[in-house]
């Protein structure tokens, strides 16, 4: 999607900040702020969003900070 001609202009110099690290990773951290892990694992999620009201909502909640005024071209938040 962000490669292709219809939205590449809105994603240009972006960054995504959001990273998932290893299972591994995880655990040494936790160990290391004095937590014990029994267990550390990433799931993959598909996600089927019905309709534009289920994707606005999942923008608003996970992409809070790309989507407020003048982020990613849009003026005024997401277009509806």
């Amino acid at each position: 999607m962000l490669e292709g001609e219809k939205w590449n202009p809105y994603f240009r110099n972006f960054v995504f900040p959001y990273v998932f690290y290893r299972p591994e990773k995880y655990g040494k951290w936790l160990k290391n702020a004095g937590f014990s892990a029994r267990e550390a694992k990433l799931y993959s999620n598909d996600m089927a969003l019905k309709g534009k009201e289920e994707l606005s909502g999942w923008f608003t909640s996970a992409w809070h900070p790309f989507y407020t005024e003048g982020a990613l071209g849009f003026e005024g938040g997401i277009h509806r």
